[in-house]
């Protein structure tokens, strides 16, 4: 008797203590698991969210609808019972969810932000040529090729010295710089007045 109790206790301090540490942690860092089979999300698939925040996987879904739908007759006679059964009624779903504390559950995976040039950076060193073209409405209107440039950010000042001031504010202007001896490619915008 004594050792259920402190089961027990044990077991109230535990959920004091994940529903506390849970107000740091916003349940997007989680996973969210399938209630009935455990697998988490990037596992199972897309879950279905019912509401009480239980989460099933699709698969578990499906298997629950097969199961009602060769044996109708049972789940029909097992509803009238528990009509006439007494203190049994509707079910609290609510104390069924949240049954999984924090040290269990698993983390989301961060995806990797994508870079702002299709897939490689532009590599620039002062000893590489580079060639830079600088496009307004779809026309030519600077360009340079040189070497001793450390970044694209160079590049991109010296052609906007050679831009011409009839150029409007907010409007935006492309820039093309080649990294000659790499074959390296890039393509970058910007607005003058916030860019240049």
């Amino acid at each position: 008797m004594s050792e259920e109790k402190d089961r027990v206790d044990g077991t109230a301090d535990e959920t004091k203590a994940e529903t506390k540490s849970s107000d740091h942690h916003t349940e997007d860092t989680y996973e969210k698991v399938c209630f009935m089979c455990r697998r988490p999300e990037s596992k199972a698939g897309k879950m279905i969210t019912l509401p009480g925040n239980i989460n099933i996987c699709p698969d578990c879904m499906q298997k629950s609808f097969d199961t009602m739908n060769q044996n109708p007759g049972q789940i029909n006679e097992m509803m009238n019972n528990m009509n006439n059964m007494p203190n049994i009624g509707m079910f609290d779903l609510s104390g069924l969810s949240n049954q999984i504390p924090n040290r269990q559950r698993v983390k989301k995976k961060e995806e990797k932000k994508k870079e702002e040039s299709d897939g490689m950076e532009l590599r620039i060193s002062p000893k590489y040529q580079v060639r830079g073209e600088a496009f307004f409405r779809g026309r030519k209107i600077a360009s340079l090729c040189d070497i001793g440039f450390n970044n694209k950010e160079e590049v991109i000042a010296s052609l906007v010295g050679q831009l011409p001031d009839d150029i409007p504010n907010r409007c935006m202007v492309q820039f093309r710089v080649e990294n000659v001896d790499k074959d390296q490619v890039a393509i970058y915008e910007r607005m003058k007045g916030k860019g240049f």
